[in-house]
């Protein structure tokens, strides 16, 4: 019995650890440029991370026309971020971030 139990609270353990991780992704934060766009500026992404939530200001135009929105979001893992409840989400891949059909840089 105390063999199951130690096996059971060893994963606990290990779930909790796993999550933290998520949450501490660090690697979103900063300013992102849309690379191989067809629209005259590029899109961009502003990242910040405050009290475990990622605050995202994107800049695009569209037909010519300015577009910005804020939004916040949650890391779902380590590579992801979800928004407004998952309708948005964006994953990390190869030093790219993938958003919206978009591929995005870190700029320096």
């Amino acid at each position: 019995m105390q063999r199951k139990t130690n096996v059971v609270l060893g994963f606990l353990f290990g779930a909790l650890l796993s999550g933290c991780n998520a949450e501490n992704s660090t690697d979103f934060v900063g300013h992102w440029v849309e690379v191989n766009g067809t629209d005259s500026k590029p899109m961009t992404l502003d990242i910040s991370y405050e009290d475990r939530v990622f605050h995202i200001d994107e800049k695009k135009t569209i037909f010519g026309k300015d577009f910005e929105s804020k939004v916040e979001g949650k890391a779902d893992s380590a590579t992801t971020i979800s928004a407004k409840g998952g309708a948005l989400s964006m994953r990390l891949e190869n030093n790219r971030l993938l958003y919206k059909g978009r591929e995005l840089i870190k700029s320096p």
